[in-house]
């Protein structure tokens, strides 16, 4: 922080490189803050990133990179199956498995509390899972880090937990500004 703060971006790049290929691979934070610095400060291209990747001996966080990196370099959607693995339907692009995420919980369809079909959702096998933020999560959130830029945000929602109005009620924020309030998707 303190090299990347005196403008010195390419020494605090070779620090965390370093770093994450070695004790510190597993650390999601290391790897976010390597994206960015890469990203914003060093404006280095997916392909650049890719070419330089730490090796990270097979952590997580380091193939969530890569795949993002790679979706980038193709200019494909970044797109992420919530609370789910790796899905690819018939008739268009694939969605990735859970990543990026901080904190929640899983439900799927299978769990206890879940019956029926899932009517209307143009897509049943991808909506039989998702995350769930609650309030004893420390800074619940996902953070997919991306190059400086503007995105378009598509969020999917499908109820398989609750079946009456008002008991899914929740806050959306993005880039730290609340852009829906008691959002009830039922």
């Amino acid at each position: 922080g303190s090299l990347r703060t005196m403008g010195e971006a390419a020494t605090a790049e070779e620090w965390l490189r370093e770093a994450l290929d070695g004790e510190l691979a597993g650390e999601a934070e290391i790897w976010d803050l390597w994206a960015a610095l890469n990203f914003a400060d060093l404006q280095r291209s997916p392909e650049e990133m890719l070419a330089t990747l730490p090796a990270g001996e097979g952590q997580r966080h380091c193939q969530d990179i890569r795949w993002l990196l790679e979706r980038l370099q193709v200019g494909e959607p970044i797109r992420i199956n919530c609370g789910g693995g790796e899905y690819e339907p018939a008739d268009g692009p694939g969605w990735g498995r859970d990543r990026f995420f901080h904190g929640g919980h899983v439900y799927k369809s299978g769990d206890a509390s879940f019956e029926g079909d899932l009517a209307g959702t143009g897509d049943e096998a991808l909506h039989q899972t998702e995350r769930e933020f609650g309030d004893d999560d420390d800074s619940p959130a996902y953070r997919v880090p991306l190059p400086p830029g503007r995105y378009r945000l598509s969020l999917h929602f499908s109820g398989i937990r609750f079946k009456e109005i008002g008991k899914r009620r929740f806050h959306v924020r993005i880039e730290g500004q609340e852009v829906l309030k008691e959002y009830e998707p039922f």
